[in-house]
């Protein structure tokens, strides 16, 4: 089943900044956090982001982690439902998401090597096979497995082929990897439907308002030049 992120233009928005908001949540880019290595450890030991509550508080290794929160499974997961990838709960019992013949992957992963390619995420790992692009989007979240000492990696490819996968794969918390970056988010700002009735009602109001107004001091000027 082919579909499109490009219909969701009103809900999601890339920032100058690249990154991009989906939802009430401002994602960062993978690659602004990947090439360092990090692991589950090095960012719960060294207090870099708190593994309960996700929130992170500290620069470490040169990366400033500062006011960013530290995304769960669940948080990536609904990442990809608000975009229309994968139906809400899918995740809920499944690890992996896979097809083919799709064009979302593509349209969600930017990667350099590709000339054609206007992803949202800017790849970690790219690849070619003669004239197929690779490219994949890898990040830790904060999902630890309790009582392990295992983490997980939400990982995303392009296949290069009209295809998409979606996996997140259980990880040792010191396990290294030069192509993971950490899933992060800061929450913003999303406008009930009420408050844009109410914002409406409220611009009616001061244009009414502004009428009458307009009437009457027509009316004075009228009265003070005729009587």
């Amino acid at each position: 089943m082919k579909k499109s992120l490009f219909f969701l233009v009103l809900s999601v928005c890339v920032l100058p900044s690249h990154a991009v908001i989906i939802g009430d949540k401002n994602w960062r880019q993978l690659l602004d956090t990947s090439g360092q290595s990090f692991t589950y450890d090095q960012l719960t030991i060294n207090n870099v982001c708190d593994a309960i509550s996700g929130k992170c508080d500290s620069v470490f290794n040169s990366v400033d982690f500062t006011g960013w929160t530290w995304a769960t499974n669940t948080d990536v997961a609904e990442l990809f439902y608000g975009l229309n990838i994968i139906s809400a709960g899918y995740f809920d019992t499944n690890s992996t998401f896979a097809e083919a013949n799709s064009t979302w992957a593509d349209e969600l992963i930017h990667t350099e090597i590709d000339p054609n390619d206007t992803g949202l995420f800017s790849d970690t790992e790219a690849w070619a096979t003669g004239a197929e692009y690779f490219s994949v989007l890898s990040g830790i979240t904060r999902a630890g497995i309790p009582s392990t000492n295992l983490a997980y990696v939400a990982y995303v490819q392009d296949s290069g082929t009209g295809g998409g996968i979606v996996e997140f794969s259980p990880i040792q918390t010191n396990f290294s990897d030069v192509s993971f970056g950490v899933w992060l988010y800061k929450s913003v700002a999303v406008p009930e439907p009420a408050s844009f009735l109410l914002f409406g009602v409220g611009l009616a109001g001061l244009g009414f308002v502004r009428r009458r107004a307009n009437k009457r001091y027509k009316k004075k000027i009228y009265c003070d030049t005729h009587l």
